[in-house]
């Protein structure tokens, strides 16, 4: 209570002496003769004194006020500089009449927005190349062997199966409409790894997750994927423990984890040979 009576006392003084310079300047200027009710002129002399009295009198009423403008907002200042004042505040003193000066003080806010500094994600530490091929036929090898190749007769890959894995297949690319690859390469100390993978249009193709054309359609969560070093090699597992994939460096194995997020993918398509074991994946949407 000290405290706000402490700083109101400026305030108050610094309004008084306003008021009362105020009210002096206005009895000034409503002076008057004694002989006013007798008729007279104004001489040179006279009218230059006359003159003077009036406008010296004005003169210091102006500057009375002046000083009492200037003596109010010192002590206004002052006394709102002791306050802890986070909010604009202003504050308005009228002299004379409604007309007269007004004195306005607005402090600027002390509260900046507070801005989070932006948070960048580490680039994948991988190269990514992706090719159209316009059509991706399949080529018989020789027993139980065959190839997915490009136009020109390079090869994407090579199965080892009979003929009913290839039909399933050769329908899968025909279905989904896969006619493109994009190879994800990563290099650690000199060994480079390299994984295909087969789009539609350049990108994933959207399959359905109980698709008959597929041995099995699994759900992908790459959320859930964890990498697994099991001396040999590097394993990409599921959440049950199931392996989707082989890589030689745990950088290749993050890799591919990096490109499924990338490329949205949440479904992987397993084709199988006669004797149940994994020959071609196709990852999907």
């Amino acid at each position: 209570m000290n405290a706000i009576t402490s700083r109101l006392a400026p305030l108050s003084v610094a309004a008084a002496g306003v008021l009362a310079v105020a009210g002096a300047a206005q009895a000034d200027s409503r002076h008057h003769h004694a002989y006013s009710h007798l008729p007279h002129t104004h001489t040179f002399s006279h009218g230059h004194a006359h003159g003077s009295h009036h406008s010296g009198g004005q003169a210091i009423g102006n500057a009375i006020i002046v000083g009492g403008l200037l003596l109010g907002g010192i002590a206004l200042l002052d006394a709102l500089s002791d306050s802890n004042t986070n909010a604009n505040v202003s504050i308005s003193t009228h002299i004379g009449s409604s007309n007269g000066p007004v004195l306005t003080w607005t402090p600027p806010a002390h509260n900046p927005p507070v801005v989070a500094p932006p948070t960048h994600a580490p680039a994948p530490q991988y190269t990514t190349k992706c090719r159209d091929h316009g059509h991706i036929s399949l080529v018989k090898d020789g027993p139980r062997q065959f190839s997915l190749r490009r136009p020109d007769g390079a090869v994407l890959a090579q199965i080892e199966g009979g003929r009913p894995l290839q039909r399933k297949i050769a329908s899968a690319l025909d279905t989904f409409g896969i006619d493109s690859t994009c190879v994800v390469k990563t290099e650690r100390y000199g060994r480079i790894e390299k994984t295909r993978f087969f789009l539609a249009d350049g990108r994933l193709p959207r399959v359905p997750l109980h698709w008959s054309g597929a041995d099995e359609v699994q759900r992908i969560n790459p959320d859930y994927l964890s990498v697994v070093h099991t001396g040999a090699s590097f394993e990409v597992r599921r959440r049950g423990g199931e392996t989707i994939a082989r890589l030689q460096t745990r950088k290749a194995a993050h890799a591919y984890i990096a490109y499924f997020e990338r490329m949205g993918a949440r479904k992987r398509g397993v084709f199988k040979n006669g004797l149940g074991e994994t020959k071609f994946t196709v990852f999907a949407r």
